[in-house]
């Protein structure tokens, strides 16, 4: 089959990361696979040599309300670009991911092909305007894949199927077996999303009685500076450190004692499941979407409420002092890798949508 993928552009993001792992095995499996952007054609995760990209060069800022401005006002010309390249390829199948693409890729509905269209975050998220059009465009895809049970009720459309994030097994480190380093850890950008400040705060309240014990967060973003004075101001600094972002960080965090996910919402929180991948014990909080609560039970982490910092704060005492829970807890997320694996996750997208 001839398969097209529609994004904005193939950054570092969790979207592009799913693209780029279902772009491969599909190919790997026989299909001719494109991928269309409207910016460039550079693709921050590996392709396949026989993967092809189209970039048009539309100057797109990566912030999501400049870039929301500019496709409107380049909205004509992307327009008619998309429209020239599905007529010029004519793909089987075009899968279009994150609201900006899929309301384009909705403009041009045709019986010649399969249109599927993927809600990659929390809806609820959106402003009112985005939530009233979304709730009625998306019903005219073929197929509306979301992530969550929750994220599907939301849209309440018989077009929907529920597929999780795939994981590279490969692009894993092996699962650490030996005495882990006395550290606490996370992963993610420096937005507000991620909610790093909770996170901070929380291990301020039990950093005097676990003295041995430190807090290393992974990434980058606006917020650095802001997170580096709320360490200071909390004379931290010598127990909390702002690690920077790293290509291969789940080499960095594979021995740790305990990940900790600390966002106010997520789509599917691929550092959570990659953590649990590795055979960290995890601690999320309960975000709307679901999908925490979907890949944690009550046997393999512990779920807290979004915002409740003394509620992160004693899971994170809890699982700290129980180091055979933790043991337990490690061993039964592994299993992920089996839940999530890309072959699995591929199969799911061809049985559900795309054959």
């Amino acid at each position: 089959m001839k398969i097209m993928f529609f994004i904005p552009r193939m950054g570092g993001g969790g979207a592009e990361r799913v693209i780029a792992n279902l772009a491969n095995e599909l190919d790997k499996r026989g299909n001719s696979i494109l991928i269309y952007t409207p910016t460039d054609s550079k693709s921050f995760y590996v392709l396949r040599p026989s993967v092809r990209i189209i970039g048009e060069n539309f100057p797109i800022s990566k912030k999501t309300i400049a870039r929301q401005i500019l496709l409107a006002f380049s909205g004509i010309r992307l327009w008619f670009s998309y429209i020239t390249t599905v007529r010029r390829e004519k793909p089987d199948v075009i899968i279009s991911f994150l609201t900006e693409t899929n309301f384009i890729a909705l403009t041009h509905r045709h019986k010649n092909f399969k249109l599927i269209v993927s809600e990659r975050n929390d809806p609820t998220e959106y402003n009112r305007i985005v939530q009233f059009f979304i709730k009625r465009l998306y019903k005219k895809a073929d197929f509306l894949v979301c992530q969550s049970r929750c994220v599907a009720e939301y849209f309440k459309s018989k077009n929907t199927e529920i597929i999780p994030n795939p994981i590279d097994m490969s692009m894993l480190p092996k699962p650490y077996n030996g005495m882990r380093r006395k550290t606490i850890c996370a992963v993610g950008r420096l937005v507000p999303q991620k909610n790093f400040s909770n996170l901070i705060r929380s291990f301020s309240m039990i950093a005097n009685e676990f003295k041995e014990y430190s807090l290393e967060i992974y990434g980058e973003g606006p917020l650095h500076c802001e997170l580096q004075e709320l360490i200071n101001a909390l004379h931290l600094s010598n127990k909390i450190r702002l690690m920077g972002a790293h290509k291969k960080v789940l080499e960095k965090i594979r021995d740790a004692a305990l990940f900790v996910m600390s966002s106010d919402y997520e789509g599917f929180p691929n550092a959570l499941a990659e953590a649990m991948a590795i055979g960290l014990p995890v601690i999320s909080t309960d975000f709307n979407s679901g999908t925490a609560r979907e890949l944690i039970a009550k046997d393999n982490g512990i779920l807290v409420p979004v915002n409740d910092i003394e509620a992160m704060a004693g899971a994170i005492k809890y699982l700290l002092g129980n180091p055979e829970l933790c043991d337990s807890m490690s061993r039964k997320n592994l299993k992920i890798q089996e839940r999530l694996s890309v072959d699995k996750i591929t199969s799911e997208w061809i049985e559900k949508c795309i054959k």
